[in-house]
């Protein structure tokens, strides 16, 4: 059994950006866990300097030997963050949370006995419980937020089909609070390495553990908080309609082959980022480039319906693309 500086257990790793208030709360959640045998790094991604300023001193005047704060010379986005904290894992475990979520107080030492339990296991991945900006609980947006993400028709257990199971119900596995086996993601691979930037980093760390066929393990115990606030990168980023992402989850996708029903999973994944590309590339204006990966999609997916509405109204309507798409993309 290793253990990290200190005799850790477990690695948490928060990487933040210009959330000063947010990320104080998730320290202090990880200091109030019953389990004490952990190390948490703070990485800041190149926040404002006076917010960089503020954590440090937080974390500084803590006074926990176990809490350490690094500032991240460059801005690496999701992809360095997470290369950079795994980096410094020694520990047996590792655990990402984000800086706008907690841990409830039970969560480290509720997966560590999972974990402890069965060493095939990859990595455990809790339910969720939904909070505002406040930090107050919100029920019924929990209710809801679970069956979106497929969380509803999965109990407590053990899944031996994680591939399958990730490719059909992606939103079951959280990053955020999900302990990995650290010896399984330095043999699996943390992400692809010609991949960076922002997206799609979670799907990336879930697919490489996925794809190894070891194990993994699902609790409905909402063990994180996860809040809800207009600053939440789901609300601004929207990576289907971003080029760099898009073109980033092309090239994790196409590399990659199955069986069976992932595989079918896989098809339809891509030729829907294939569409997806097609209408990013002619409001980009590169035209030619639109209508040759809407024929791609067309070919992978030759019976989906989806596929084909965009395919012909790129060809009928190709004047409308840009009014209705051009507002919500990034290139």
């Amino acid at each position: 059994m290793s253990a990290g500086p200190g005799g850790a257990r477990v690695l948490v790793g928060i990487p933040t950006r210009n959330r000063p208030e947010f990320v104080k709360q998730a320290i202090l959640s990880v200091v109030g866990q019953r389990f004490e045998r952990w190390r948490l790094i703070v990485s800041d991604n190149r926040s404002k300097p006076e917010v960089s300023a503020d954590v440090e001193a937080f974390v500084r005047e803590l006074g926990d030997p176990r809490v350490h704060y690094y500032l991240q010379p460059v801005d690496g986005g999701e992809y360095g963050q997470g290369r950079y904290l795994f980096g410094e894992c020694d520990e047996e475990y590792f655990v990402i949370l984000h800086d706008d979520d907690c841990l409830e107080p039970a969560h480290l030492e509720s997966l560590l006995g999972v974990m402890d339990a069965d060493p095939a296991l990859a990595f455990a991945a809790t339910g969720q419980l939904v909070v505002d900006e406040a930090n107050e609980a919100l029920p019924e947006r929990t209710r809801s937020y679970h069956a979106e993400q497929g969380r509803d028709r999965f109990g407590e257990g053990r899944i031996d089909d994680v591939l399958e199971t990730f490719l059909r119900y992606g939103g079951l596995f959280s990053i955020t609070g999900a302990m990995f086996r650290s010896s399984a993601v330095r043999r699996n691979g943390l992400v692809d390495d010609d991949c960076g930037g922002l997206y799609p980093f979670e799907f990336n760390v879930f697919l490489r553990q996925a794809e190894s066929r070891m194990p993994a393990y699902f609790t409905p115990r909402q063990l994180v908080r996860y809040r809800l606030h207009e600053g939440a990168m789901r609300n601004y980023a929207r990576p289907f309609f971003n080029r760099v992402m898009m073109s980033t989850m092309i090239k994790l996708l196409e590399k990659r082959r199955f069986s069976g029903w992932a595989e079918k999973r896989r098809s339809r994944l891509l030729a829907a980022v294939y569409r997806n590309y097609a209408y990013i590339l002619y409001v980009a204006g590169e035209r030619r480039d639109c209508y040759r990966f809407l024929s791609r999609a067309v070919r992978m997916e030759p019976l989906a319906w989806n596929i084909w509405a965009y395919a012909v109204f790129a060809v009928v309507c190709p004047f409308l693309i840009r009014p209705i798409w051009g507002p919500r993309v990034t290139l």
